[in-house]
């Protein structure tokens, strides 16, 4: 049987057409919606992070140390590089968090860690480590606010027990 040149030629299907940017695109559609999911949950990490009261007091208090200073120099500003977890729940909440800072000097990563009572943040880390490796405790020379302070200087000598002392037992006399 030979074909009839009178009929209509058949063309081929719309994926046969287009398949050679169907199949890429189909690919990357997928692929792009996972990295923006990424991308805004790191983003919006961060800014929930840089919004806390811990961060804004560590924060205040790297910008403030003379030893930050020296290294990084001034003024000290918060990264974009913010990781780590933020949890708050009526009024009380865990900071544990890494956050890049720099200055004209230098860069460097702060680690915060801390608790939130009644909405008010007490931290009991804030260590600014440099690019050069040095790690300043920003957080050392200063009393806690859950610490009361000590009139007392310290000493290198063991405490000593003020209570009086019994008398040492006699042996009785054996006559």
């Amino acid at each position: 049987m030979t074909p009839n040149p009178d009929a209509p030629l058949q063309q081929p299907s719309w994926f046969s057409r287009n398949w050679k940017w169907l199949v890429p695109v189909g690919c990357l559609v997928p692929f792009l919606c996972c990295i923006t999911f990424a991308g805004a949950t790191y983003f919006g990490v961060g800014v929930m992070i840089k919004g806390s009261g811990a961060y804004k007091e560590a924060i205040t208090r790297a910008q403030q140390h003379p030893d930050v200073q020296a290294e990084l120099g001034t003024p000290l500003t918060g990264g974009m590089n913010v990781t780590g977890e933020l949890k708050n729940e009526s009024a009380n909440g865990i900071a544990d968090f890494n956050v890049g800072v720099e200055g004209p000097k230098g860069k460097g990563t702060m680690h915060v860690v801390g608790t939130s009572r009644s909405g008010v943040w007490s931290l009991s880390v804030i260590d600014v480590t440099t690019d050069s490796g040095k790690t300043i405790q920003v957080l050392d020379d200063e009393v806690m606010p859950d610490e009361p302070p000590t009139d007392e200087a310290p000493t290198d000598e063991p405490p000593t027990d003020d209570a009086p002392s019994e008398p040492a037992p006699t042996e009785p006399d054996g006559d």
